[in-house]
C-alpha cells in the first residue's frame, strides 16, 4: 500500500486518529501499558531490601529511563548512539533506589555479563518508550508485544518501510543495537512522509495496523509439511480455553515451516500429549526480541481426543519419527512425513474424531500425457506451481517487456516479483518454458537464453522447464554457471517433502537471498555484491 497525505489526513482527523496521536504526544505511560498491555514496574525482593537498607518498595524502569536522560542534549544521530551506548553498555540502564538513611543509591538493571543483555527486553515496551519520551526525534516506542514481532514486519511490508538486516540468533549485543538501528530506518521513513513523531506512532499503531487485512482459513495455501510445536504448563490454559478464533506466536525452532503448514501441537510434561492440530498462518520468522528467536504464527486450531506420548512411541510407524525416538527432546519445527501424519489422523479417527475437518497433505499427480506443445508447459505445469508455491497472479508476468541491446525487445516466458518501470526493471525470479529438452545441447541453449533474461533482470535465481523437468539455475560466486543447477522432475513434485525442499529453495534462493546482482557502470557488465 502506498502512504499518501490524503488517506493519511483521512484518518488523523477522525476521533480515534486524534486521540492515538494525542495519547503519543503527552504520554501516561499507565494508560500507554494498559493500551498496549506491557509491564513498566516491577517489585523489589524484600530479602534485598532488608539487607541492603533498601527503602524503596517498587522500581519504575519507565521513570528511571526518563530520569537518566533529563540532562542530555542530543542534536544528532551519532549523538544518540553515543547516549544510547552509555543508557544500555555501560550504565547498564541505571535505577535509583532510595535508602532508609534517605540517601539515593544508583544501581544496574543488567550484570556486566554479555548473555545478561538479554534482560534489556524484559522492560523493552517501558524503555523504549521512555527513550521516545525523552527523545521522540531519534527514538520509536516498539509497544508491540514481543511474540508478535510479525506483525510489525508486515506493516513494514505494507508501507515498503526498510528495516535493518537480522542480528544473529545467539548475540544479544547485536540484538539491542537493531533496535537502535531500527530506530534509525524508521525515522528516515517518519522524516520522508513529513510526520512529526507522534503522527508517526500514531500511523504505525494505528494506520498501519488498521491496513493489514484479517487472515483468513480459506486464503491459507495448501499444507506442504507436519510440524511439532511443543506447550508447557504455562499454555495449558490458552489451550484449553482455544476457539476457531485463537491465534497465537509460537516457538518455531527453525524457519522452515511455511504459510498453510500443519501445526501438530504437543504438551510436555506433565501431560505429554498431542492436545490440537493447528495450521500456520505465516512463514516461521525470526524475531530479535525474544529468547526462542524463531516464531511462527499459528490459528484455526482443532480440537482432539489427546493421544499420550506412549501411544505414539508404541505405533509401528509413528515410533520411527526421529522426534519420537528423541522422547519429543527439542520437539519445536521437527517434521513428520506424510505417512506418520496419516497414521496419527487413523489413530484421531479410533478415538472417535470427525477427521474431515482436519487438515491434509494434498495428493498432486504428475501426469505428462496432455502436454503437447510449449504453451501447455506454461498452462498445465508453470502456473499451477507458481500458485502452490503461493505466488499470487499479480506477482507474476507472463511474456515481460525488457529492452536489450539496442532497444530490441525480449519477452522472458515467466517473470516473478517483477519490476516494469522504464529504467528499472527487474524480476526476482525468471522462468524459461520449452516444450521438451531432449539434449545437454539444447539445455545449454535453454540455459543461455534465460541467463540473458536474468542478468538483465538482475535476477536472484533462474529456471528452464519443460514437460519432464524443472532445472533451477542460482549464483555460484561471481556468475551463474551451467553446471551449477539442481534438477527436479515434475514426477517429484508430487511428494509433499520433495516440494516442501523445492519451495525452500526457491523461497531462501530467490526471494531471501545472500546475494544479489547489480549493474555496473557499463551497462554491458555485471557484478555480484554480497548482502552480508
Amino acid at each position: 500500500m502506498k502512504f499518501t497525505k490524503y488517506i493519511w489526513n483521512l484518518y488523523n482527523s477522525t476521533s480515534k486518529g486524534m486521540n492515538l496521536i494525542k495519547l503519543f504526544e503527552t504520554i501516561n505511560i499507565k494508560s500507554l501499558s494498559e493500551k498496549y498491555e506491557f509491564q513498566y514496574s516491577f517489585d523489589i525482593d524484600e530479602k534485598l531490601r532488608n539487607e541492603d537498607n533498601v527503602k524503596t518498595k517498587t522500581i519504575n524502569i519507565y521513570d528511571n529511563t526518563i530520569e537518566f536522560a533529563k540532562n542530555v542534549k542530543i542534536h544528532s544521530t551519532e549523538d544518540a548512539r553515543s547516549f544510547f551506548n552509555n543508557f544500555i553498555f555501560i550504565k547498564r540502564i541505571p535505577i535509583q533506589l532510595k535508602l532508609n538513611n534517605g540517601q539515593t543509591q544508583t544501581e544496574s538493571y543488567l550484570s556486566t555479563e554479555e548473555d545478561d543483555n538479554k534482560y534489556f527486553f524484559d522492560y523493552f515496551a517501558s524503555i523504549t518508550a521512555g527513550l521516545y519520551n525523552s527523545f521522540p526525534e531519534y527514538f520509536f516506542p516498539f509497544l508491540f508485544e514481543r511474540k508478535d514481532f510479525h506483525t510489525f514486519i508486515r506493516i513494514c511490508e505494507n508501507f515498503d518501510i526498510s528495516i535493518p538486516v537480522l542480528p544473529p540468533k545467539n548475540n544479544w549485543t547485536k540484538r539491542i543495537w537493531f533496535y537502535f538501528d531500527l530506530c534509525i530506518s524508521l525515522n528516515e521513513y517518519r522524516k520522508h512522509m513529513n510526520l512529526n513523531p507522534s503522527e508517526f506512532a500514531a500511523f504505525i499503531y494505528g494506520f498501519g495496523l488498521n491496513s493489514l487485512e484479517p487472515i483468513k482459513k480459506e486464503d491459507l495455501p495448501n499444507p506442504l509439511k507436519v510440524w511439532f510445536v511443543g506447550a508447557g504448563d504455562w499454555d495449558y490454559d490458552f489451550l484449553d480455553n482455544a476457539n476457531e478464533l485463537s491465534k497465537a506466536a509460537w516457538g518455531a525452532g527453525n524457519e522452515r515451516i511455511k504459510r498453510g503448514d500443519i501445526i501438530i501441537m504437543y504438551c510436555t510434561a506433565p501431560r505429554k500429549e498431542i492436545n490440537s492440530i493447528w495450521r500456520a498462518t505465516t512463514d516461521s520468522f525470526r524475531n530479535p526480541f525474544e529468547s526462542y528467536y524463531y516464531f511462527v504464527n499459528i490459528g484455526f486450531p482443532n480440537k482432539i481426543s489427546p493421544i499420550g506420548y506412549q501411544t505414539l512411541a508404541t505405533n509401528p510407524i509413528i515410533k520411527k519419527n526421529s522426534t519420537i525416538r528423541a522422547r519429543m527432546q527439542g520437539l519445536n519445527g521437527k517434521p513428520l512425513n506424510q505417512t506418520e501424519y496419516n497414521e496419527l489422523l487413523r489413530l484421531i479417527n479410533e478415538l472417535g474424531v470427525d477427521i474431515s475437518n482436519l487438515p491434509n497433505l494434498p495428493d498432486y499427480h504428475y501426469n505428462s500425457e496432455n502436454i503437447q506443445n510449449e504453451r501447455d508447459v506454461e498452462i498445465k505445469l508453470i502456473e499451477p506451481i507458481l500458485l502452490r508455491l503461493a505466488f499470487k497472479t499479480n506477482e507474476w508476468m507472463r511474456q515481460m517487456p525488457i529492452r536489450m541491446g539496442r532497444g530490441i525487445r525480449y519477452y522472458p516466458d515467466y517473470a516473478i516479483h517483477f519490476n516494469i518501470k522504464r529504467g528499472e526493471e527487474s524480476a526476482k525470479i525468471i522462468i524459461e518454458a520449452k516444450f521438451e529438452i531432449l539434449s545437454e545441447k539444447q539445455l545449454e541453449e535453454a540455459y543461455l537464453q534465460a541467463k540473458s533474461y536474468a542478468v538483465r533482470l538482475q535476477s536472484n535465481v533462474f529456471i528452464v522447464a519443460d514437460k519432464n523437468s524443472l532445472y533451477i539455475f542460482e549464483p555460484n560466486r561471481n556468475s551463474f554457471e551451467f553446471n551449477n543447477r539442481i534438477q527436479y522432475l515434475w514426477s517429484d513434485l508430487d511428494n509433499p517433502d520433495t516440494f516442501h525442499s523445492f519451495k525452500e529453495k526457491i523461497n531462501n534462493k530467490a526471494l531471501h537471498p545472500t546475494t544479489n546482482i547489480r549493474h555496473l557502470a557499463d551497462s554491458t557488465k555485471y557484478e555480484y555484491i554480497s548482502n552480508k
